[in-house]
């Protein structure tokens, strides 16, 4: 797997901390795993957004549709997997 930086969950190896420190760890994981996709499709890494980057944008596009159209939605829920 292709990544930007080494992930930071690795130094939090051998050191107890909170599960939450953890958890935040692991999503900022996300700003340092590229899009694989893209790099198997021969996409230089420079180009390519990072799982993080993608999920951002998807989730604010989708909020501002929503705005847009005035859809009848739970905003708390849109851009969500849930």
């Amino acid at each position: 797997m292709h990544t930007k930086a080494p992930l930071p969950i690795a130094l939090l190896e051998g050191k107890t901390t909170l599960p939450i420190i953890e958890a935040y760890f692991e999503f900022n994981h996300l700003k340092q795993l590229y899009r694989q996709g893209w790099l198997r499709h021969g996409i230089e890494p420079k180009y390519c957004e990072s799982v993080a980057e993608h999920s951002f944008g998807v989730a604010l596009l989708a909020l501002f549709l929503a705005d847009e159209y005035s859809l009848d939605l739970d905003k708390t829920k849109v851009g969500s997997s849930a």
